[in-house]
């Protein structure tokens, strides 16, 4: 619907209706320049951050960005690359540049909503595209769940850096492209298509499992030239994974055949409290019920139960990651839903005027309050940017990390540095290889021995001949204690300052770093 009728309540109404999106994006943008400003990072941000870094330095024949051993690294993907040299080109480090990709990504989002909306439906597209991201938002039960590839507004902020935020951009591009191609033959579609599936594919399995239903699901429901589109369908795909096959960072071979489960268990959560998390999308159901069922809406229907299907089988597969398709399936849900919205306010305009100015500023209202914090605490923030700019100092905090940023000075890059496994997440951000990883990897098979080495060495009851062990397995040039994370942080200091083995060579408030000797 281009513009409000002509008697649905003047210059006002008019106004509301064009600019309620709008309002809505910049609320949505600022709040992620004040996350990102804040430097408010935490957990999977230091695996992607860290494989950024290493592709920053050697992007054409990157190490293992984390551990210091010769292995690949599921995420030295088309996307780090690309984040890296952007890095390289505007002097950028990792953390700046994935911030800034946030931005990146949201746009690449919001662009493939508009475009998945544009190509199923006819009518209604303005506001079909308002209702779908204020109900992609906010339209969620109890805790929802906080795995990249979601997002609701308690998650946003934090999962658009990642990967999972630019592949699932991508696939909606890549499935509206598709929509394309089966009401044309113009080739353009079909190269679109082909390479955003291969990237995709490389960087994120669940985006490629969406975008794959897609296109099986879009080819499907076409009616014309069936056997011909199922060809090329067939085609398309075979190409994208031998495609696939030629990225030279990581094997992906390897990880289709079996690298990929160690994931598994650790998303095992999309199977928990799913009526609690869910009740608003169950309760829609009803109210759109026939609005699915009808042929504008088959293709998505269609691509619903294809994964249904994949979501129910991750489940009895014990394969959870392709669980988290769950995100998928709320999204294509809350379309639907924002389309009988949209409808139904279409159906008031023609009825009723004066209820028009009602329901716009109730909506501006809603917006505002959800937004209030935000624009306050962006104001402010904005001031104290100013501020920094006129007196020349940092403009971004680093509120989760900057205690960390005096190792710079300290280390050269990938000098091996034994932590905590918590405070070792960070630590490649720097440069430094470290010895374990918090959370187990593809192709790290002793990942669960690096693991308890780490935690014993800093356990206070350990003998000195058994950390001295560990230190004589790895080899660290450094050892790290993290006096935010380590609670027994002065015992350690106290029996390493008493061994004859080590060197205290700087210590602040937070960290104290010492020099294995050789």
């Amino acid at each position: 619907m281009a513009a409000l009728p002509s008697n649905t309540g003047g210059v006002m109404d008019e106004w509301l209706y064009r600019f309620r999106t709008p309002l809505l994006l910049t609320g949505v943008f600022l709040g992620y320049l004040l996350h990102a400003s804040n430097g408010v990072w935490v957990d999977d941000f230091w695996d992607h951050s860290a494989a950024v870094s290493e592709l920053i330095r050697r992007p054409w024949h990157p190490h293992h960005p984390q551990l210091g051993i010769d292995l690949p690294h599921v995420f030295l993907t088309p996307y780090s690359l690309l984040v890296a040299m952007v890095a390289k080109l505007c002097h950028l480090n990792s953390v700046e540049s994935l911030s800034l990709f946030g931005i990146i990504n949201l746009s690449l989002l919001l662009y493939g909503v508009k475009v998945f909306i544009s190509t199923n439906y006819q009518e209604h597209k303005r506001a079909t595209y308002f209702y779908s991201l204020l109900l992609i938002l906010y339209f969620w039960g109890k805790n929802p769940w906080n795995y990249s590839g979601f997002f609701h507004s308690n998650i946003i902020n934090f999962s658009l850096p990642y990967p999972s935020s630019f592949a699932t951009g991508l696939a909606l591009i890549g499935i509206a492209l598709n929509n394309k191609l089966n009401t044309t033959r113009e080739s353009k579609y079909l190269i679109g298509v082909l390479l955003i599936t291969i990237c995709v594919l490389l960087t994120h399995a669940v985006a490629f499992i969406f975008l794959c239903t897609g296109v099986v699901a879009g080819t499907v429901v076409h009616n014309q030239n069936k056997t011909q589109k199922t060809v090329i369908l067939i085609s398309l795909l075979l190409c994208a994974v031998c495609g696939a096959l030629l990225w030279p960072y990581y094997p992906l071979i390897d990880l289709l055949k079996g690298e990929a489960n160690v994931y598994h268990l650790s998303n095992k959560g999309v199977y928990d409290n799913v009526i609690l998390t869910l009740w608003p999308v169950f309760i829609t159901i009803p109210i759109f019920i026939k609005k699915i069922f009808k042929v504008e809406s088959r293709k998505i229907l269609v691509l619903i139960m294809l994964l249904m299907g994949i979501y129910i089988l991750a489940w009895i597969t014990n394969k959870y990651s392709y669980g988290r398709v769950i995100s998928y399936i709320v999204m294509l849900i809350q379309i639907i839903f924002a389309l009988r919205i949209a409808e139904l306010e279409s159906y008031i305009y023609q009825k009723n005027r004066y209820i028009v100015k009602y329901i716009h500023i109730l909506i501006i209202t809603i917006l505002f309050m959800a937004f209030y914090a935000t624009i306050k605490s962006s104001i402010t923030r904005l001031l104290t940017i100013t501020n920094s700019i006129v007196h020349g100092r940092q403009i971004l905090n680093q509120q989760t990390f900057g205690y960390l940023n005096i190792l710079i000075n300290k280390i050269n890059p990938d000098d091996l540095i034994l932590a905590n496994a918590r405070t070792s997440w960070i630590l490649p951000t720097f440069g430094a290889k470290i010895i374990t990883l918090t959370l187990p990897h593809a192709f790290v098979k002793d990942h669960d021995q690096r693991f308890s080495d780490v935690e014993e060495f800093f356990n206070p009851k350990t003998e000195e001949k058994d950390r001295l062990l560990v230190i004589e397995k790895y080899r660290p040039k450094y050892i790290l204690i993290d006096k935010c994370n380590d609670v027994e942080w002065i015992n350690i200091a106290n029996i390493l300052n008493k061994s004859g083995n080590f060197d205290s060579v700087f210590e602040d408030e937070k960290i104290k770093l010492y020099v294995v000797r050789e």
